[in-house]
């Protein structure tokens, strides 16, 4: 009865040993390929009861033609000037942070992206028309908050060094602190148009530190 507990115990060791070595990731063995785009990107969005065109764009590192990871960042493309509770307000905002993206089988001339912006940025008030007895006072008021911003894109290759995207998501605010404007104005979904140029193969590294035996 022991030999056989001790030769189930070992069966199991031989099997979890070989479920291991099996085990597939993301980056597989390692970094082996890195390769590096930068985009332009337009988005229409929601702000307040309001929809806005927003500019940005991003610089991004590859791995393994697989995993993404840069910097993002977005503005409203113009001050947009809102009625908040009877109150004539220029609204101008920015945000930008960590950008992290999946890109899944990235050789096909269509596929598709998961991505995701951490960060933070700012919405400020300009010029606040507040009518008062005396006649109307003007001020600004500015306030950061953190933000999430989740997205999925369908990705064209156009030619090697180009690819096209088109997708949609929405983005999380928190901590807005202004007068009759909080998270829930901020927070919205976005459309986005992006334009992707750089080198999408990357450079095979060890090919680079000499670490291919070919």
């Amino acid at each position: 009865m022991k030999n056989l507990i001790q030769i189930i115990l070992f069966a199991m060791l031989i099997s979890a040993l070989a479920a291991k070595a099996e085990e597939e990731t993301l980056l597989g063995a390692g970094i082996e390929n890195v390769g590096a785009y930068f985009s332009i990107d337009s988005h229409v969005s929601h702000f307040d009861s309001d929809i806005n065109f927003l500019t940005g764009g991003r610089f991004v590192l590859i791995f393994n033609n697989v995993i993404g990871i840069g910097s993002a960042s977005s503005e409203i493309a113009d001050g947009k000037t809102f009625e908040l509770n009877g109150v004539k307000a220029d609204l101008t905002a920015d945000y930008g942070g960590l950008y992290f993206e999946y890109i899944n089988n990235y050789s096909s001339s269509v596929h598709y992206n998961l991505n995701c912006l951490l960060g933070f940025g700012t919405a400020s008030f300009n010029d606040v028309l507040i009518p008062d007895g005396n006649g109307n006072s003007w001020f600004k008021e500015t306030s950061s908050f953190f933000v999430v911003e989740p997205k999925a894109n369908i990705e064209v290759n156009v030619i090697s060094y180009v690819r096209l995207e088109l997708g949609a998501g929405y983005r999380f605010a928190m901590g807005v602190e202004l007068p009759y404007f909080d998270d829930a104005d901020i927070n919205g979904f976005t459309a986005t148009l992006g334009i992707k140029i750089g080198l999408f193969q990357g450079y095979n590294l060890k090919k680079i530190f000499g670490g291919d035996d070919d």
